[in-house]
């Protein structure tokens, strides 16, 4: 089988399957693990070579979308002489991977006639779920039982200590920092398993736009700052921005001190098994009285 991977989380898996050598074409993004970095790329982002502010990287994608162009290109060059039988892609965002439409089109270039599938996780159980359904198309479906086995088994071990938290403090994640946006999806989900509340996004919706005056109503007690595809130091970067909202320093999490910042791309952003290391760095920050070193310690910072 030769399969092209256009979403990181879904190389990740290919790698944890043992079908990394029938990979023969990835996106810009799929970085993780190091080895995948010497595949062909096949797609890029009209935003790489250059760090953005996360006003910058808003403005411009706006500004594309107004003009109905993509930030991706894909060399249709080299898919053709990829020939993939086996193409995977998404349509949940336009700004975090190759859009499914802009795939469709590109493929007519393939005379092999590729399968193309989109996936679509929107909660831990989707992305888990998803997993499963790789392990069957490239055949290896004992592999991805074994694999979301172990994942299910770290996420019932937060699960079962934070019932042991007497409070459940008021979260907020935010996801865009500039504006500001708090995170949706999984994100909510992972927040009520670690032992606290968001009041704000819903598990399995979208990400939700907010302005200052409602993030001063909420008054988080735990800020958790995940820019998109940011990593642990652009993270930290973001949150010194933060500082120059007036209403930012009014908030009980930051009076507090309970400001962290984390590496969003490899265990926020991408719908992979990295994801359940995301939970177990939200459950730390959430309570690190019931949980610790349970995360990479450099996945994650208090921001000062």
């Amino acid at each position: 089988m030769r399969i092209c991977s256009l979403l990181p989380g879904v190389t990740e898996v290919l790698y944890q399957l043992g079908v990394q050598d029938e990979i023969v074409a990835v996106s810009n993004d799929c970085d993780y693990p190091a080895e995948v970095r010497q595949k062909p790329v096949v797609s890029k982002s009209k935003l790489s070579g250059k760090h953005y502010t996360s006003k910058e990287i808003h403005s411009l994608v706006e500004n594309h979308k107004h003009t109905g162009f993509s930030i991706y290109d894909i060399d249709e060059g080299y898919l053709k002489e990829a020939k993939p039988d086996l193409i995977f892609t998404q349509e949940l965002c336009e700004v975090c991977a190759v859009p499914y439409s802009q795939v469709l089109k590109a493929a007519k270039v393939l005379d092999n006639g590729p399968k193309i599938v989109s996936l679509e996780p929107k909660t831990i159980k989707d992305v888990l779920e998803n997993i499963l359904l790789i392990g069957k198309l490239v055949g290896r479906r004992k592999e991805s039982e074994r694999v979301v086995s172990k994942l299910r088994s770290r996420i019932s071990f937060v699960s079962s200590k934070a019932k042991d938290a007497v409070e459940r403090p008021r979260v907020l994640n935010l996801e865009w920092t500039n504006p500001p946006m708090a995170g949706g999806h999984w994100i909510p989900e992972m927040i009520e398993i670690a032992g606290g509340v968001d009041g704000i996004a819903k598990a399995g919706k979208g990400t939700v736009k907010l302005d200052w005056e409602k993030v001063v109503a909420y008054r988080p007690e735990v800020v958790v700052v995940t820019p998109c595809n940011y990593t642990l130091e652009e993270s930290l970067a973001e949150v010194q921005t933060l500082k120059e909202v007036p209403q930012w320093l009014t908030l009980p999490a930051v009076q507090k001190g309970k400001v962290y910042a984390a590496n969003s791309k490899w265990y926020f952003s991408r719908s992979g098994p990295r994801l359940v290391t995301g939970l177990e760095i939200m459950a730390e920050v959430i309570h690190p009285e019931i949980f610790d070193n349970l995360a990479p310690r450099d996945s994650f910072a208090r921001a000062s």
